[in-house]
């Protein structure tokens, strides 16, 4: 499957409807808001994939957002959060979660173009998933790694009769970073993390880092939670203090909002956006000041 439109058809008509709705609402929320007008922070954009039909969209995306900042390594945005020091700039930190295949053959061209470097977060049992599937009917090893179908439906939010959309495999890794991107982790099999013991949530990282460590023989410092909503996919004084605990050096969540001055890299702030948007949507949620301090 190549086309975004081909693959919202799966979605259920009230999730559609919804979409469409609140589309709608976020172009009039978003006509008083200013990309000039914003504290100095760092902005986490965070996609998941890049189909033939989001190409221009994604391109227009970055280039309207390097009218008002500037692009920069996860590893450059987390030493930034880390050190304490004073945030006196806008930046935007570029990352992908579940590792589609379409971030390669799509968004890296125009990553590239627009010399933007991008983290991407992968499901390591995902990696290989294609090929494993195209001999798991020879192969007993292979049919043992194919991915369950529930492993399925927590990547795209329906039960899908098959692997409709290819996901990165380890030589497709090497590729983005030979190109100059940060394969990092998003858990082994992307289970929603509050369901779990410390122990699993524990392997759940290991694995992961493992994983990516063996195949691509780099150091893996940051792990995104699978979701990332808080209390929802993880509890705020749980998966952090075990991430930090197992040696990364930051916790991304899909919590919404501004990374300033003594913001938490246990706890880091991205903004969800699909590559198809148009400007007003980017503009709405990225224009929002920084937040308040959390006390939960």
């Amino acid at each position: 499957m190549t086309h975004y439109a081909q693959f919202v058809k799966h979605y259920s008509w009230a999730r559609r409807a919804r979409s469409l709705l609140r589309d709608s609402a976020l172009f009039f929320l978003s006509l008083p808001a200013s990309m000039a007008k914003r504290q100095p922070a760092i902005r986490f954009a965070c996609y998941h994939h890049v189909f033939d039909d989001e190409r221009l969209a994604f391109a227009r995306q970055l280039k309207y957002l390097r009218n008002f900042g500037e692009f920069i390594a996860l590893d450059e945005a987390v030493g930034l959060l880390r050190s304490g020091q004073i945030i006196d700039g806008h930046y935007f930190c570029v990352t992908f979660d579940d590792g589609y295949r379409n971030c390669l053959t799509n968004a890296l061209p125009i990553l590239q173009e627009q010399q933007c470097v991008a983290t991407f977060f992968i499901v390591s049992a995902l990696a290989d998933a294609a090929s494993r599937l195209q001999t798991s009917h020879v192969d007993p090893d292979a049919a043992a790694l194919v991915p369950d179908r529930a492993l399925l439906q927590r990547i795209f939010g329906f039960v899908p009769q098959q692997l409709m959309v290819p996901f990165l495999s380890w030589e497709d890794c090497r590729l983005l970073q030979a190109a100059g991107m940060t394969i990092a982790a998003h858990t082994r099999t992307h289970r929603n993390l509050t369901c779990l013991s410390v122990e699993e949530i524990r392997q759940e990282m290991r694995g992961c880092r493992a994983d990516i460590e063996q195949h691509l023989g780099r150091d893996v410092p940051h792990i995104a939670c699978p979701v990332g909503r808080p209390l929802i996919d993880f509890r705020p004084n749980v998966e952090p203090m075990l991430a930090a605990e197992e040696g990364f050096q930051s916790f991304l969540t899909s919590e919404r909002g501004a990374n300033c001055r003594g913001g938490d890299p246990y706890r880091i702030r991205r903004d969800h956006l699909c590559a198809w948007w148009g400007n007003y949507q980017v503009k709405y949620f990225f224009s929002s000041p920084c937040p308040l301090p959390r006390h939960d």
